[in-house]
């Protein structure tokens, strides 16, 4: 083995090698002065002249570097290939005069923070006030700074991306400029990505777009019907207290029991509202006023809404049923197939038993309020009711100000917070690393997959047996694939590696699925077309999953609840490590949720059908949907799309309400079909410019449709519209 000498040592001999070849090289040319031990050049070797502005300088044409020697045109820096340019001394001078002065001066002291909705309302309220007094001269903001925030003297604003609509830039550009005297910069950065680089071409279209006047729709059945039940369950439930010595308003099995199709809740609420009690009427008179359209609609003065609310099922006879019996009957399904699980499994499978049991507890412990607005019985008001939280055990342990509240919908959950995915809050990095499950309860789980026969998407509850039954067909099918439904949120823990440079990634994305479990209100009709025919079918209350299943899905431990995404390891918890046990680590295909909106479903049949593949019809459901937020006057944001394959294995388009609860925006498209077609070929005729095997944002293309563009075509939804409408 060498001997290896210290550092020190290694350094002073280096140094006298050094100093012994310059001192014999140099010190008889008097250049160096001193002892081998320590040495300088000679002061006698330097001549300093004054120099005057015609002094000719030689400047490189790449790099910059400038020096008084001739060289013959070859830069002195390494590896530059510029060439040197006579100039003189003035003319270098002044070169870059400015950034020079700047660049000398002595640098300001650059304080960023970041305000968001994510941190306490106290620490915000500090941050915002430090930044008007000029402590802080940076926010890196969420569009928490859009609206009715004024921090005086904003110089400039920096988005780092072009914003969806010309509402959203103008709200975001406007924080600035808000003093006589003092102008503003709005600078925004174009990312190469469809949207940002189509208004990067055109910034008119986006500085000066036309911006949608609010409105407020007063006659939209869908919203005030559900503010009418509202009025309904509200002094039900207080009768049921006063009167009947019965809490119904907490959970909703204690309402409406889940072991029974029927249940005695449904039954007394029916008793009462028979009554037509004169504390619901003179509210309802309050609300909605007898002249307007929509309280004849919706049968104020007659009470026909009370069957919307609470008509008994009769699939059989294809009667319509009441919105609280049809979301009551997929509840009391869930609890049937659990119970079915635990018969199957009692003095079999112990494990299996217990957790179907777990399952069940959790089923009657959900809230009468959550079930009610989740299936569209009472109104949302726009707002997610299902948030859950990426929980951060650090942060949640330190005081109340410095805390972060990181709390998603769970359509957005899924994907932002789902394991593997990084977010930056506070100035840190956290990854999500776990699913949140409380101590006791149970997480919903879900088979999911398509009818093989009628092609219905079904997400049956588990019970641990992979058949299932088609509601449609009812046809027994297999449904090899899992759901994981995160109801209690995330657990997240700091990142190692630190916040870099570039935004961190959600894992996964999101898709969205109709179950075509129709609901008895459903309204079918067909349209005429010169070309074809148009069948289109509406429903207030239809069921849609969304889905974040990568490839190779989620496996999350049994005992600890660390979760990982694909391949990657999970990092099991301290006390998970300690304990001694092995987990059992669970596989899911995808994390899930649910929701219910207005959905108009559309099926062409056309006489001269061209050649068709899926692409070509997902273009026209694009159209369809521009065409829509077109004719609505409505936000694109309060708009979806999906397209599957339905019953007669068609293609159904299908547009939504994508606002909590439904908004109406389906049901007036169902009165307006051939209008939205008409529209829709407006949007595909050309008058964008583009090529016809391709989409730009005069046509199909959108903000949300941005990963899908390459494949959308056109001219592949001309061609289809164009032959329905015989164009």
């Amino acid at each position: 083995m060498s001997h290896k000498l210290p550092k020190p040592q290694i350094l002073q001999d280096i140094f006298l090698f050094t100093a012994q070849y310059l001192d014999g090289f140099f010190r008889g040319e008097g250049y160096l002065v001193g002892t081998k031990e320590r040495f300088r050049l000679n002061k006698d070797i330097w001549t300093i002249c004054p120099h005057s502005n015609d002094d000719i300088i030689y400047r490189c044409d790449a790099c910059g570097c400038e020096t008084h020697l001739y060289t013959n045109g070859v830069c002195t820096t390494t590896k530059c290939e510029g060439s040197m340019v006579k100039t003189t001394f003035t003319e270098a001078r002044n070169k870059d005069r400015y950034y020079k002065a700047v660049y000398q001066e002595d640098a300001l002291p650059l304080d960023i923070q970041e305000h968001t909705a994510q941190l306490s309302s106290k620490r915000a309220r500090e941050i915002q006030a430090d930044f008007i007094k000029g402590n802080v001269n940076v926010l890196s903001c969420t569009t928490t700074f859009e609206l009715g925030v004024d921090v005086g003297d904003l110089r400039a604003v920096f988005m780092r991306n072009i914003p969806p609509t010309t509402a959203n830039y103008t709200q975001r550009a406007g924080r600035v400029g808000r003093r006589a005297g003092k102008p503003g910069y709005a600078i925004t950065f174009a990312r190469l990505r469809p949207h940002d680089i189509a208004h990067f071409n055109d910034p008119a279209k986006i500085i000066a777009g036309e911006t949608r006047v609010p409105m407020c729709y007063l006659d939209n059945a869908a919203i005030a019907v559900r503010h009418v039940f509202a009025v309904a369950m509200s002094e039900f439930f207080r009768y049921a207290h006063e009167v009947l010595n019965k809490d119904f308003s907490h959970d909703y099995n204690d309402f409406m029991d889940l072991s029974s199709a029927e249940p005695n809740g449904l039954k007394e609420l029916q008793t009462y509202l028979a009554s037509r009690p004169n504390s619901i009427r003179s509210q309802i008179a309050r609300i909605i006023p007898q002249n307007l359209s929509v309280a004849n609609e919706i049968g104020v003065e007659r009470w026909k809404w009370v069957a919307k609310l609470v008509n008994p099922l009769d699939w059989r006879n294809g009667k319509e049923g009441g919105r609280l019996p049809i979301a009551h009957s997929l509840k009391h399904a869930d609890f049937e197939r659990i119970q079915e699980g635990i018969e199957q499994n009692i003095d079999v499978n112990d494990r299996l038993t217990s957790s179907l049991f777990k399952s069940r507890d959790a089923l009657k412990k959900e809230k009468t309020i959550a079930v009610l607005a989740e299936n569209g019985i009472l109104p949302k008001y726009g707002f997610p009711t299902d948030l859950v939280e990426l929980h951060l055990p650090v942060i949640q342990q330190s005081v109340e100000e410095n805390r972060l509240s990181l709390s998603r919908g769970m359509r957005q959950a899924i994907r932002e917070y789902a394991p593997g995915s990084e977010i930056v809050a506070g100035k840190t990095l956290w990854k999500s690393v776990g699913v949140k499950k409380p101590k006791g309860q149970e997480l919903q789980v879900r088979r999911y997959g398509k009818c093989p026969t009628c092609g219905t998407f079904v997400w049956p509850i588990e019970n641990y047996s992979d058949k299932g039954e088609c509601p449609v067909c009812h046809n027994e099918l297999l449904l090899n694939k899992k759901m994981l439904i995160p109801s209690y949120g995330f657990v997240g823990e700091e990142s190692e590696k630190g916040v870099g440079l570039r935004k961190p990634r959600s894992r996964g994305h999101t898709s969205v699925h109709f179950s075509q479990h129709w609901p008895s209100e459903a309204i079918t009709t067909n349209v005429n077309f010169p070309g074809g025919t148009v069948r289109k079918r509406y429903a207030e209350n239809g069921q849609l999953c969304v889905l974040n299943n990568p490839s190779a899905g989620f496996h999350v431990c049994s005992y600890c609840n660390s979760a990982g995404i694909g391949a990657e390891s999970i990092e099991h918890s301290y006390w998970c490590k300690k304990s001694g046990i092995t987990p059992i680590i669970m596989r899911y295909d995808a994390l899930g949720t649910s929701f219910v909106s207005d959905v108009l479903e559309l099926v062409f049949d056309i006489d001269d059908a061209p050649s068709l593949i899926n692409d070509d019809w997902e273009a026209v459901m694009w159209a369809l949907f521009t065409a829509a937020a077109k004719i609505l006057e409505v936000p694109e944001t309060e708009l979806g799309g999906t397209m599957y394959e339905n019953e007669t294995h068609g293609i159904s388009l299908l547009i939504y309400d994508d606002v909590p609860g439904g908004a109406g925006h389906a049901r007036q498209l169902s009165d307006r079909v051939v209008e939205l077609a008409q529209e829709a070929y407006k949007v595909v005729d050309g008058h964008c410019g583009c090529g016809e095997e391709t989409c730009c944002y005069g046509c199909i293309a959108n903000y949300y449709n941005q990963t899908r563009q390459a494949k959308l075509s056109r001219g592949a939804a001309k061609k289809i519209l164009a032959a329905l409408l015989k164009a």
